[in-house]
């Protein structure tokens, strides 16, 4: 999402609100789903935390490219 709002021509602050609301983890509210579907609730939290402690990396770097590269 972020090359292609950069190749639209957005600026900085469009772009960061992108990459937020793009990079954010897996709901919370998808365990509670998937409990009252009868679906397997124990990976479905276990894709809630994997996705949390992953965005948490993702971003980071996503911003360090993106002060790097002049686009923030």
């Amino acid at each position: 999402m972020v090359p292609l709002a950069i190749w639209l021509g957005l600026s900085g602050p469009q772009v960061l609100v992108l990459l937020v609301l793009s990079g954010t983890p897996a709901a919370v509210n998808v365990y509670i789903i998937t409990q009252k579907m009868g679906g397997d609730g124990e990976m479905a939290s276990g894709i809630v935390v994997l996705s949390t402690a992953l965005s948490i990396v993702t971003l980071t770097i996503w911003l360090f490219a993106l002060k790097t590269f002049g686009v923030w």
